[in-house]
């Protein structure tokens, strides 16, 4: 399958470290699909623990971003999130997903 190149080969993903919702065998093979399928060429997984440092870090500069915009639509909120960071992040509208754990 041919994805073209919007995503970058290899995905960064932070987790909390939780065996119900993140560390199972379902989100592994979700991410091994994602590689086997070609849209990454590698998936890293880090997982948090009890310190959300760096996610909490990049959602409060987006929150201190949005309090002085207004975000109506998509194009607009996601702007305002890329806008936030340095260096700029990128900002994907994933509208479907299929249900892996079915």
């Amino acid at each position: 399958m041919c994805w073209g190149r919007p995503f970058p080969l290899i995905m960064c993903i932070q987790l909390d470290n939780t065996a119900r919702e993140n560390m199972n065998s379902i989100v592994f093979e979700y991410f091994s699909m994602l590689v086997n399928q070609g849209m990454f060429r590698k998936v890293k997984v880090n997982f948090l623990g009890h310190t959300h440092d760096h996610i909490d870090q990049m959602f409060s500069t987006f929150s201190r971003k949005l309090s002085g915009y207004d975000a109506f639509t998509l194009p607009k909120l996601f702007d305002i999130i890329c806008d936030a960071c340095t260096p700029r992040v990128n900002v994907f509208h994933l509208k479907e997903i299929c249900d892996f754990k079915i």
